[in-house]
């Protein structure tokens, strides 16, 4: 199992990927808390998947650079190599993101029947950061959530939601 709270905070240049990702990580790992505390909703797993980049053609309004010469010719040009130094790296090929997914979703001998609060990075489960696993931070960003999003008590079964 992999860990970051080992590795520091991330790059300047990675900052803002971390920043945007840190919230996702903290809201999963609430949210498999308070099912796992509800009565009716405790046997739900929350997991999260990397799948990695991948050449695919989801720029498609995406400039020439992007487009053609990345999507097209660069990335599937290296992403074999890539792949052969470090499976779970960041370039990969879509059969391979797309069987992480659907082992995380199906693979219970690996990952147990019910299995809680996994993120996996492609095929390697890796923990989140100490602070996104931090329980104060974690509630403090569903309140808010909650607010901002308008929730109301009539839009979830969750028992414990506010």
């Amino acid at each position: 199992m992999r860990g970051d709270d080992d590795v520091g905070p991330p790059p300047p240049s990675a900052s803002r990927a971390y920043y945007g990702f840190l919230p996702s990580q903290a809201r999963r790992h609430e949210l498999q808390q308070r099912l796992n505390q509800d009565s009716s909703l405790s046997n739900i797993s929350v997991l999260a998947v990397d799948p990695g980049a991948m050449a695919t053609s989801i720029t498609k309004r995406g400039g020439w650079l992007m487009r053609v010469l990345l999507m097209r010719i660069l990335m599937p040009l290296l992403t074999p190599t890539a792949m052969w130094l470090d499976p779970n790296g960041m370039l990969r090929s879509p059969a391979k993101s797309a069987g992480d997914v659907l082992r995380a979703a199906f693979d219970t001998e690996a990952l147990g029947e019910h299995p809680k609060e996994l993120y996996l990075d492609g095929s390697q489960i890796s923990l989140s950061s100490a602070e996104a696993r931090e329980p104060k931070k974690r509630e403090m960003l569903w309140k808010d959530s909650v607010v901002l999003s308008k929730l109301d008590e009539k839009e979830t079964v969750l028992e414990k939601w506010d």
